[in-house]
């Protein structure tokens, strides 16, 4: 990263205190007695001392009285108001501490492991006084951590409530800057879990400039220890500025010249594998932030820009170590940084695949005659590439499936499987366009497709906006797979052999070609998803000036969603949403999510059940015209 909600939801209705009425289903604000006292919660671990004994240091746990009462049931907690005075259960905190190190490693640098260890240490340890401040990072790394471990959604949402209402409303001005920015960074990750647009509010790039983090110059309260991984954490938000600005279409706050990672041929020497790949995805944020804002900022396809970032990724590409490169990595060679690897594989492809896909629209939806053939050539270079990288994408997306490698609402796979599958539906309903008299869907970008499919299946049960694309999805197909002649079903029916596994493993391998379709016009499948391809930001193409986004008008989330799924394309017909479900939403799906009637009045679910008053931008913009 994750969701159906309008603009008043997770991120908005937090911001205050806990309302004095909320007492009575429960509450408990900063300064109220609580069920349980401090002492109970520091020892809630004693049934289960495994962390304690595998994890946390010796002189952690022999701190700490593990002697206590049952914990109360997760279930509980919906109403909770995490306090030094009502901490959550020790063994939940470990646990998801655990979590947070394990998932987020994989991917960006927040905190190291033991300055997670001094956290828990200085809230729980007996006879200590822990910090607001400390107790609101805490909650915050928890908060995250919940995302890669099954805790509840009614757990998660507390500690995150928790965590966002320290840091907007208690946390002290004098507390370190650096810290205020890392807890900032961590709101934000979460929000981006949630699909929340206000993430980018909370990126703290402004705060992390003030500091000075982005000089390579150590500031003098610092060891060369704690600076270096300071220095790591402002990576980390390079990394998220240029990913947010390339997925959801804002221009990047970040800009070439405020770092030296920035500079031509900066190199990382390090022996350290994780913070080489951390590096390399730095470099690959700062394209992703530049090919939005020089490629996408204009409304014309200018090759020049195309052609540079180009040259830049083939670089990046060719300076990857070869146990690094992406032939090794789907190849099952196991290793320690493999989901790095893999992911870090994801964001380059997506790099590809956002520089070109404007060429790759515009040369299958015209034909113009007037092109010079230089310039045509260029265009079929780069519209290539962009199929062969979709192609790609789709494979590394199956193999992170397939290895159980898979986060449910990680927003980067969820995107790369609806991008790579709309990219292989194109070229399945492009090929039986062409081929009409002996198409057949059994073919690798069917293959491809499912792969792509089945990952946003297994999101869609925890994430509402992979749900949304996988309808997509599957309509296309459906729509494809309908309109193929009865003699040329799929294998399982024609005794045909599926493709040979090498083909599923290594990316583009027995792909020819691709080949434009000649009747667009005609074909109502091929044109919905060359409409969708031409706009990847939450369905339009404008790139957003990120300090004055319409948020008091669309739900939060409108920039992570795409259009609704097709109700008839190719004389199939999907099935018509209630305006319930039409409505995008917040709670996640399955029997965790489930709202009771006896809790609907609550604010924060009945804000995400509330319909919003316009769809999308454009619905907006015709009324104010009307109204005018």
């Amino acid at each position: 990263m994750l969701t159906r909600q309008p603009a008043m939801s997770v991120s908005s209705s937090v911001v205050s205190s806990p309302a004095p009425s909320d007492a009575s289903l429960g509450a408990a604000s900063p300064s109220s007695n609580c069920l349980c006292n401090r002492n109970q919660n520091q020892n809630h671990a004693k049934r289960n001392n495994s962390f304690t004994d595998s994890t946390m240091p010796a002189s952690v746990g022999e701190k700490m009285d593990l002697v206590s009462p049952l914990p109360s049931p997760l279930t509980s907690s919906r109403y909770t108001f995490y306090s030094l005075r009502e901490l959550p259960p020790l063994e939940i905190t470990s646990r998801l501490v655990s979590a947070f190190i394990r998932g987020t490693s994989s991917l960006i640098y927040v905190l190291a492991e033991y300055e997670a260890m001094e956290l828990i240490s200085d809230i729980y340890t007996p006879n200590l006084e822990p910090t607001t401040a400390g107790l609101c990072e805490l909650l915050a790394v928890i908060a995250v951590g919940a995302q890669y471990a099954d805790v509840g959604s009614d757990t998660t949402m507390a500690l995150f409530r928790s965590a966002k209402w320290y840091l907007d409303i208690e946390y002290g001005k004098d507390v370190d800057v650096l810290r205020k920015m890392r807890v900032s960074m961590l709101v934000g990750l979460f929000l981006i879990f949630e699909k929340s647009f206000f993430a980018i509010d909370y990126l703290a790039i402004r705060l992390a400039k003030s500091t000075g983090i982005n000089k390579t110059t150590r500031s003098k309260p610092y060891s060369e220890r704690e600076w270096a991984s300071w220095r790591r954490v402002w990576g980390s938000l390079i990394f998220l500025d240029g990913w947010m600005a390339s997925s959801i279409g804002i221009m990047p706050k970040i800009s070439p010249g405020e770092d030296p990672i920035y500079a031509e041929g900066y190199r990382t020497c390090t022996n350290d594998s994780d913070a080489y790949l951390h590096s390399e995805l730095i470099k690959l944020g700062i394209l992703m932030g530049t090919i939005t804002k020089n490629v996408y900022a204009s409304a014309g396809t200018d090759f020049a820009p195309i052609a540079e970032h180009s040259k830049k990724l083939r670089a990046w590409q060719s300076s990857l170590p070869e146990p690094f490169r992406l032939t090794r990595s789907v190849s099952g060679n196991d290793s320690k940084q493999r989901s790095s690897v893999l992911l870090t594989h994801c964001s380059y492809l997506n790099c590809i695949i956002l520089m070109s896909r404007k060429v790759l629209v515009e040369m299958c939806a015209t034909h113009d005659s007037h092109m010079d053939d230089a310039r045509r050539g260029l265009a079929d270079e780069y519209a290539q590439m962009c199929v062969s990288a979709g192609r790609q994408l789709a494979t590394v997306i199956g193999v992170i499936h397939s290895e159980g490698r898979l986060v449910r609402r990680c927003w980067l796979t969820i995107q790369s499987a609806y991008t790579a599958g709309l990219i292989a539906s194109l070229c399945l309903a492009t090929r039986q366009c062409r081929e009409t008299t002996n198409f057949t869907v059994s073919s690798q970008d069917n293959e491809l497709l499912t792969q792509c499919a089945g990952a946003l299946k297994f999101c869609a049960s925890c994430d509402n906006v992979a749900q949304r694309y996988l309808d997509i999805l599957n309509s296309v197909r459906r729509s494809i797979e309908s309109a193929t002649p009865p003699s040329f079903s799929p294998p399982s029916s024609t005794g045909k052999k599926p493709p040979p596994k090498r083909l599923r493993t290594y990316p583009d391998q027995g792909f020819g070609r691709f080949q434009y379709p000649r009747f667009t016009d005609t074909d109502p499948v091929i044109q919905f998803i060359i409409n969708l391809l031409r706009n990847p930001f939450g369905g339009e193409m404008r790139v957003l000036d990120g300090e004055n986004t319409p948020l008091k008008v669309f739900p939060e989330n409108w920039r992570f969603l795409c259009p609704e799924p097709p109700r008839n394309i190719g004389g199939f017909r999907t099935p018509s949403l209630t305006p319930e479900e039409s409505t995008f939403q917040t709670s996640r799906p399955g029997p965790a999510c489930v709202v009771s009637p006896s809790t609907g009045s609550d604010s924060l679910e009945s804000s995400r059940r509330r319909k919003i008053p316009f769809r999308t931008k454009e619905e907006f913009e015709a009324f104010f015209r009307r109204v005018a």
